[in-house]
């Protein structure tokens, strides 16, 4: 079981936005897409997630095509964050979240009960009764996060595995909820959950991250553990910038000059 991207292509108005990138990651385990403003990680997040069609490459959810996917087999197969936080009608957190869950759970209350369950562990159980657009971007951000989780936790049983996929969960958070994520993320990873996330942080990548992907102008410019590929050449090279790494508990810390 895994999920499997193999030299994805798109292209638009002719020009490259993603360029023969692969990426493979597995059921428990969490992989990072890094890269600097602008490298495609958005664009291929979104067409791993299935959002975005591609000119070339093969996509497979464990034994699956992702083209060969119903919306429904998909959304059980995986949920995603996308960096988009507002919404056009005027919901409520309770709405947002609801959105998450599989129609397979039946009864309101049931839904009700389960929705608040993971609200509250989330940590966000105070906000579902406020509006949605009404909420700080870090709030926003929580609330998609425990939607997804709750997509990918409690949705209907399939025979395959759970994927989740992040696109900047963190941007707007602060340390102490970067910490809680953190927590969640490794508590996904315990249950067998494959996470793939996009992230601008560097030492957390380093933190949380089982495999790394670096993007530069769509190509994947490096790939591998942590300590292989967050390297004071490689990122110097990639970032345009000194770079300095030292090490901590053997995982890499990056420091600027």
């Amino acid at each position: 079981m895994r999920f499997s991207a193999q030299d994805i292509v798109v292209r638009r108005s002719g020009r490259p936005l993603v360029n023969k990138v692969s990426i493979d990651f597995r059921p428990g385990e969490i992989a990072v897409i890094t890269g600097p403003n602008g490298a495609g990680k958005s664009t291929l997040v979104s067409v791993l997630a299935g959002y975005t069609t591609f000119e070339r490459g093969n996509i497979r959810i464990d034994d699956s095509e992702l083209a060969q996917l119903s919306a429904r087999e998909l959304a059980e197969k995986r949920a995603v964050m996308t960096q988009a936080s507002n919404v056009v009608f005027d919901f409520t957190v309770y709405d947002i979240l609801n959105m998450g869950l599989s129609s397979a759970l039946q009864g309101s209350e049931s839904r009700r009960n389960s929705i608040l369950e993971l609200a509250i562990e989330c940590e966000v159980g105070e906000l579902v009764n406020r509006k949605f657009n009404l909420l700080s971007g870090g709030e926003r951000q929580r609330v998609q996060f425990c939607r997804a989780l709750i997509q990918v936790v409690r949705s209907k049983p399939s025979t395959g595995s759970k994927y989740l996929i992040l696109d900047e969960p963190t941007s707007s958070l602060d340390l102490y909820h970067v910490a809680r994520f953190t927590d969640t993320l490794k508590k996904l990873r315990s249950k067998n959950v494959g996470i793939l996330v996009v992230l601008h942080d560097l030492n957390l990548t380093a933190h949380i991250a089982d495999s790394v992907y670096l993007i530069k102008n769509g190509e994947l410019v490096g790939c591998g553990g942590p300590s292989e590929v967050l390297t004071e050449g490689l990122l110097s090279q990639v970032y345009n910038t000194p770079v300095r790494v030292e090490r901590y508990n053997n995982r890499p810390i990056v420091l600027t000059y």
